[in-house]
């Protein structure tokens, strides 16, 4: 038994001292973390937002002759139609880029490739955001209303500029 003992401790000893023989030092770890890549979004990503509207924009713009004509010398029950549909089409175009600018500034930085277009986007469909036709359209044939449109009309213009200028990115 003493010999039995005496192997297991001197097997012990044996690899162990093997063991330490043939350790290696633990890898150096780095002084400072490593920093995480900075995310963006997509060029796709912002023309989503922007493609998902341009329909109501491009129309509106197509319109406005039309629906200023329909609202100055209108007597007609279809210009009247006319001119409530322009009303609500205010309000529309107005609230989309509302809710664009909101998608649009929700989303990671721009990549460097259309930071200058998603900077002007949101420029250019601010100040169509801010014209409260909510409340001036209730009554689409009002002066209210009318004066909220004048505002679109001058501002639709540029969003129609801006979104040519997203041709390539959008679908």
């Amino acid at each position: 038994m003493k010999k039995l003992v005496a192997l297991a401790i001197g097997a012990g000893l044996a690899l162990s001292a093997c063991g330490s023989a043939s350790a290696q030092p633990p890898a150096a770890t780095p002084s400072s973390p490593t920093p995480s890549p900075v995310q963006t979004a997509t060029p796709a990503q912002f023309a989503s937002i922007l493609s998902e509207n341009q329909k109501v924009w491009r129309d509106y713009n197509t319109n406005i002759v039309e629906c200023g004509i329909a609202r100055v010398l209108g007597k007609s029950t279809a210009d009247q139609i006319k001119v409530m549909t322009c009303g609500m089409t205010v309000v529309t175009v107005t609230l989309t880029a509302k809710n664009a600018i909101r998608d649009i500034v929700a989303l990671p930085k721009p990549s460097p490739e259309v930071k200058k277009l998603v900077d002007r986007a949101i420029t250019d469909l601010t100040p169509l955001s801010t014209i409260d036709a909510a409340v001036a359209c209730k009554d689409a044939s009002s002066e209210a209303c009318d004066e909220k449109e004048t505002l679109a009309n001058g501002q639709i213009r540029d969003v129609v500029s801006m979104l040519d200028a997203w041709a390539p990115y959008m679908r």
